[in-house]
C-alpha cells in the first residue's frame, strides 16, 4: 500500500472498506481507553508517565493506520473515480486525525472528557457546514468524466446521479464510445457493464421527463440547482435546433 503498489485488475472496495472499519474499531477503543485512564484524578497523577507513553503510542500507531487507509482511497478514487463513500472516507479521515489530535492534547494537557466532546463536536459541525456548501453530486459528475483516460466510468452509477446533474452527464454517443475504447483496454472486467448506446437514451428519457417536470413545476419545489440545470440543457438543445 505505501510503496510500489501496482493495481492486477481487482476490485478495491473490499481494499479501503476493510481499512476503515478496522481504524474505526481501534480509535473507539483507544478513546475509550484514555477516557477511562485518565479520568478525574488520575489526569493529575504523577507516576503516570507510562501510562502517557503508551497512550502516546498507540494515538500515532492510529494516526499511521489513517494514512494507511487515505492511501488506500488515494488508489480507489485513482482507478475507479469518485463516489459518496469514498468522498465520505476522505471527511471521515479529516475528522479522525483531528479526533487524533485532541486526545494527545487531552493526554499532555490533562483536559477533561467534555474537552474532547466540545472540540469534536465543533469539529464535525463544522465539516458538516462546509460539505454542505459544495455540490458533490455534480463534482462526482464532472471528476469522472474528466478522469475517464484513467478512472473506471461506472455508466450504470453515473446514469442514477440526481436530475441536477444532467447537464454534465449528457454527452454524445461518439464521445461515449471513444471513452468506451479507452476504458476496454484500461479495465478488462469480465462483469458487464450498461452500454454507451443505453446510456445516451436512459439520458435523453430523464432529459425529458425532467424538462417537463420542471416547466411544471411549482414555486414550493423550487430549487437553485435545478433551475440552472433547467437553463443549461434549455441552452444546449436550442443550440441543437
Amino acid at each position: 500500500v505505501w510503496f510500489g503498489f501496482e493495481w492486477e485488475g481487482e476490485y478495491l472496495k473490499q481494499f479501503v472498506h476493510e481499512g476503515t472499519y478496522l481504524l474505526i474499531l481501534s480509535i473507539l477503543i483507544s478513546i475509550a481507553l484514555v477516557i477511562y485512564f485518565f479520568r478525574g484524578n488520575q489526569n493529575f497523577y504523577s507516576q503516570n508517565r507510562l501510562l502517557k507513553i503508551l497512550s502516546y503510542a498507540w494515538i500515532f500507531q492510529n494516526g499511521i493506520l489513517a494514512v494507511s487507509v487515505a492511501i488506500r482511497n488515494f488508489w480507489y478514487i485513482h482507478y475507479f473515480a469518485l463516489a459518496y463513500k469514498r468522498i465520505g472516507v476522505i471527511i471521515f479521515l479529516l475528522l479522525t486525525l483531528y479526533g487524533l489530535y485532541t486526545v494527545f492534547m487531552k493526554v499532555k494537557h490533562r483536559k477533561t472528557s467534555f474537552y474532547l466532546f466540545k472540540q469534536n463536536s465543533f469539529a464535525i459541525i463544522l465539516v458538516l457546514m462546509i460539505s454542505s456548501l459544495i455540490h458533490w453530486d455534480q463534482f462526482i459528475a464532472k471528476y469522472s468524466f474528466a478522469h475517464a483516460d484513467k478512472s473506471f466510468l461506472h455508466l450504470d452509477f453515473m446514469s442514477g446521479l440526481p436530475d441536477k446533474t444532467l447537464p454534465h452527464l449528457d454527452k454524445t454517443l461518439e464521445e461515449l464510445k471513444g471513452i468506451q475504447k479507452k476504458q476496454a483496454a484500461l479495465f478488462p472486467f469480465e462483469e458487464k457493464y450498461m452500454l454507451p448506446e443505453d446510456y445516451v437514451q436512459h439520458i435523453a428519457n430523464r432529459k425529458n421527463d425532467f424538462m417537463d417536470k420542471w416547466e411544471n413545476t411549482s414555486l414550493l419545489s423550487w430549487n437553485l440547482a435545478e433551475y440552472r440545470a433547467y437553463q443549461k440543457l434549455k441552452e444546449k438543445n436550442n443550440l441543437e435546433k
